[in-house]
C-alpha cells in the first residue's frame, strides 16, 4: 500500500510484487517495466486510460477492472454536477459564506432539468444508471451508443437519436464511453 505518486517513489515500491491495485496513479512503461514480477494490475473503475495498456499486452500481464464499481457513484456525480450548474449553487454558496445572501438578485436565472434534455452518449453500465435517476426528474433522456440497439434504447424508456441530431437539442450532455483514439476529442 502507498500513497506516493511520483515515479521514482513507485519504481521502487513496486519493483517486487506481484500484483497492482490502483485507482487514478498513472502507471506508465517506466514504472511498470521495473516491476518484474508483476503478473496482474486491478483498477478500481473501468476505465484504463491511466495504465500503459500496450505494455501490459506485450508483456502478457492481466489487467482487472470493476465493472460495476462505479456507476452508481458516476451517474449521481453527474447529476450533482446538472444540479450545481442549473441552481447555480457554487455562486449561491459564496454570498451566502461571505454573508451577502441578500445580495441573491445578482445571481444568473435559476432553471430547473425538469423536462430538460439530456443526451447520453454510451449506453453502457454508467449511461443506464444515469438514464435512470434522470428518469426522477422526468427529463427527455436520448440516448447514442451504435453498439446498442434502437429498440434496447427504448425499452429502458430512452430515446435513440443520432449523436448530430442529439447535439443539436442537448440541454445537457453527458460521456460515458472509453477514452480511444475515436472517442478523443468527440465534441
Amino acid at each position: 500500500v502507498t500513497e506516493n505518486k511520483e515515479e521514482k517513489q513507485l519504481k521502487e515500491e513496486l519493483k517486487d510484487v506481484d500484483g497492482i491495485v490502483v485507482r487514478t496513479v498513472k502507471l506508465n512503461k517506466n514504472i511498470l517495466s521495473n516491476a518484474k514480477n508483476l503478473k496482474v494490475v486491478a483498477r478500481h473503475g473501468v476505465g484504463y486510460d491511466n495504465i500503459d495498456i500496450n505494455f501490459l499486452n506485450e508483456n502478457k500481464i492481466a489487467l482487472a477492472i470493476t465493472g460495476t464499481a462505479n456507476s452508481v457513484s458516476v451517474s449521481e456525480h453527474v447529476m450533482t454536477m446538472m444540479l450545481c450548474l442549473t441552481k447555480n449553487i457554487f455562486e449561491s454558496d459564496k454570498l451566502v459564506k461571505s454573508n451577502k445572501f441578500q445580495d441573491k438578485g445578482i445571481l444568473p436565472n435559476f432553471f430547473e432539468i425538469y423536462k430538460k434534455n439530456i443526451l447520453i452518449l454510451g449506453f453502457g453500465r454508467i449511461g443506464r444508471a444515469l438514464a435512470k435517476r434522470c428518469m426522477g426528474f422526468e427529463m427527455n433522456i436520448y440516448v447514442h451508443d451504435p453498439f446498442v440497439s434502437k429498440e434496447n434504447i427504448a425499452e429502458q424508456n430512452c430515446i435513440p437519436i443520432d449523436k448530430e441530431e442529439g447535439f443539436k437539442i442537448a440541454d445537457y450532455i453527458s460521456i460515458h464511453l472509453p477514452l480511444n483514439s475515436h472517442t478523443k476529442d468527440l465534441i
